[in-house]
């Protein structure tokens, strides 16, 4: 079968292993010279399939194998283990064994390294802790219902007068607390606490973007829209603004034009302190150069304070044509979890009229060794797992530095060692070196820290993001890694392989899926663009789409409430997209898939041991050698150096070979662990690996009867 499975051409190599001497097999009174190409190939053609159908029935009853069997056994095993073996062959197997078995002993020092860095980076965010204060404060901000009032929750801002009428009678009540349920009158101690346990730090802040007038592109339209264009993403504005009040209090700073008539600020002179001139420029002016004018909000004040001050941003127009963006900071503690918080509402007054609202939330764990002792437990195994994967990874340098081109997987592992390095060292001298400082600003007082101390946080929390995501992008390089490592064993890189052998199908279906997606993204943005926020764009009308593949059909239904012809013409649409996107496109690509799969995992099965075998011989040849036995690494190191520039490779340079990698020639046994024969494959990489294995066990048998001879153990 050996011989019919492959081309004459293939075994008349002269880089092949050959005996030393000619080997005769008497087959039924025939002598055969094994040594001869011809000889064997007539031996196996006289062999018909008659022959092997006759021997193969013709068992007797007691179980005994007739005399054709044994011969027929007989001859097979000796074609089978004289037959050539090319170099080359021999080499790559033993080379893909010591990757196998390798690959094997890294597969839980990855796991190992995944858990225990991720464990680190759990204790440093404590995800769980922050959890708890950003949902109560969402809750309060996003979800809490208002009954007598018809804007009551900040997502449905989308005016002016909204947000006035939201600030005032939702915003101020919910956020300085100052009775408790049931309206009685709280100490001041207590005042400025959301939600029980998170007190607000020092003041909440109101900040705005303004744009600098400019003309509008139209300019014969200029007399006509009665006043100058403000376009946004522009120079920021820096100038003083805001109705001028009436006397005594002219010379507040505010934007003069003539005809403007003057506030009567009377009312608020407790609320805002008009004859100091800081508290009445307070969030008019910019006296920097980063465009931002800010209005604070003291948790120190009695609620109808801050509702008063409230209205006097109002009445004096805070918002008005030349606003980009309006953000409420609210930055806060809670002693119970040892956390910062700061959230952020915000608006984007857009130049058609319509508000668009915003919420963001991030928190900060103060001391993560301070609040459980199982963080530094958990960072100092994650420090030891770090160092022992940097001295294999640093292991693989001294073959680069002579020379070698470093492949893909050692880069990637160089690149995840030194960004493990360096999110150790931001988190250790960055980040917890900073939220530390921060603790000691508040603990000396937030009066004299206040804008400092907003400021640290705001900065500190934005690097913190940042610091999550590196960390997840270093998760994602030990994912790779670890396909890197199951590749070499079939059983556990079927999936792998699968990716990899329908990759050129996959991207042209890529290609042809783009091109339909961003088709069918046109027309929407054509159809439904000067109607829809969500076809408003191209990249929207993209996103839209990708929406509609996970059956989210919220554009239906946002196209239901329009004209009759609109809803027409969007059924039309959203019924072509689904029919031949969804249900037929993607279904193909899932076929595509799922027939590589199957031929990739039929391949896997054949003739191959599955992890659990390899993981045993790993930890085997680990074992033999701290008993100073030879394993398969010892065998091929020898080997390699013996056959470096032999053309003809003989069972005397194979013994030779193994011989070298004996450490004691009394220690020296059997070796354990080398694989075994699998089932025969018609390829021709599998029958080269079923005779590499018996070369092997051949060289070391053939080493231990000589050893033996020599001591007279046997004749």
């Amino acid at each position: 079968q050996v011989m019919e499975s492959e081309n004459s051409s293939q075994w008349a190599s002269s880089r092949r292993i050959l005996p030393t001497s000619d080997v005769q097999v008497n087959m039924d009174g025939q002598e055969v010279n094994m040594n001869n190409f011809d000889s064997r190939t007539n031996l196996m053609q006289g062999l018909g399939d008659g022959e092997y159908q006759r021997v193969a029935t013709s068992a007797n009853d007691d179980g005994e194998a007739p005399g054709s069997i044994r011969r027929a056994t007989s001859a097979a095993r000796n074609i089978r283990d004289q037959l050539e073996i090319g170099r080359e062959e021999l080499m790559e197997y033993l080379s893909r064994s010591k990757r196998t078995r390798e690959s094997c002993i890294r597969i839980p020092l990855v796991v190992l390294l995944t858990i225990t860095f991720f464990s680190s980076v759990m204790f440093h965010v404590d995800v769980a802790r922050v959890c708890e204060v950003e949902r109560a404060v969402e809750h309060i901000y996003l979800f809490s219902d208002r009954k007598d009032l018809s804007i009551s929750h900040f997502q449905d801002i989308h005016s002016l007068g909204e947000f006035w009428d939201w600030m005032e009678h939702v915003f101020v009540p919910t956020t300085f607390v100052q009775t408790d349920h049931v309206g009685n009158q709280l100490s001041q101690a207590d005042w400025g606490r959301i939600s029980q346990y998170n007190r607000i730090l020092g003041s909440v802040r109101l900040q705005q973007r303004r744009s600098r007038p400019a003309t509008c592109a139209i300019h014969v339209l200029d007399a006509f829209y009665g006043s100058e264009c403000h376009p946004k993403d522009r120079e920021p504005d820096n100038q003083p603004y805001g109705t001028p009040l009436c006397p005594p209090y002219e010379n507040v700073p505010a934007k003069h034009e003539d005809g403007m008539q003057c506030l009567d600020a009377s009312g608020y002179q407790e609320a805002i302190g008009l004859h100091d001139a800081t508290s009445a420029a307070e969030g008019f002016t910019n006296d920097t150069e980063d465009g931002v004018y800010r209005f604070w909000l003291s948790d120190k004040l009695a609620a109808k304070l801050v509702a008063e001050r409230v209205r006097y941003l109002e009445a004096r127009h805070w918002i008005d044509r030349q606003t980009d963006m309006v953000e409420i900071v609210v930055s806060l503690y809670n002693g119970e979890l040892s956390v910062f918080t700061e959230a952020i509402l915000k608006l984007n007054v857009e130049r058609g009229g319509y508000i668009g609202t915003e919420f963001s939330i991030a928190s900060i764990l103060l001391d993560p060794y301070k609040v459980s002792g199982y963080a530094t437990l958990s960072d100092a195994g994650w420090y030891v797992v770090l160092a022992i994967y940097s001295i294999l990874t640093i292991s693989t340098l001294p073959g680069v530095l002579k020379g070698r081109w470093p492949t893909f997987w050692e880069l990637l592992s160089l690149a995840s060692m030194i960004i493990s390095y360096v999110l150790s060292f931001w988190w250790h001298l960055g980040l917890l070196q900073e939220t530390r400082e921060i603790t000691s600003k508040v603990a000396e007082g937030m009066l004299l820290h206040e804008v400092e101390v907003q400021d640290r946080i705001s900065q500190v929390t934005s690097d913190l993001q940042s610091y999550r995501i590196v960390c997840s992008l270093n998760l994602f390089f030990f994912l790779l890694q670890f396909l890197d490592v199951i590749r070499v064993q079939p059983r556990l890189a079927v999936i792998l392989d699968t990716f990899a052998a329908a990759s050129t199908d996959i991207f042209h279906f890529v290609l042809v899926f783009m091109t339909i997606v961003f088709c069918f993204a046109g027309m929407g943005t054509l159809l439904f663009g000067h109607e829809l926020k969500a076809f408003s764009s191209i990249s929207n009308s993209i996103v839209t789409c990708f929406e509609l593949l996970v059956a989210d059909m919220s554009a239906w239904q946002e196209m239901k409430a329009l004209d009759q012809q609109t809803v027409t013409i969007g059924f039309t649409w959203v019924a072509g997209y689904v029919c031949l996107v969804t249900l037929i496109i993607l279904n193909m690509l899932l076929a595509i898939v799922m027939d590589t799969y199957n031929a990739r995992h039929g391949m896997a099965k054949e003739g191959e041991k599955d992890w659990s075998k390899e993981v045993f011989h790993s930890f085997n040849d680990v074992v033999q050698r701290f008993a100073r036995r030879p394993t398969i690494y010892d065998v091929a190191r020898a080997f390699e150096e013996k056959a470096k520039n032999a053309d003809v490779i003989t069972p005397d340079l194979l013994a030779s070979s193994a011989e070298e990698a004996e450490p004691k020639e009394d220690e020296q046994k059997e070796v354990q662990g080398l694989p075994r024969s699998g089932s025969r494959s018609s390829q021709s990489s599998s029958i080269s690996k079923d005779l590499a294995e018996r070369c092997i066990q051949r060289v070391v048998n053939y080493q231990r009867l000589r050893r033996a001879s020599r001591s007279e153990e046997i004749p």
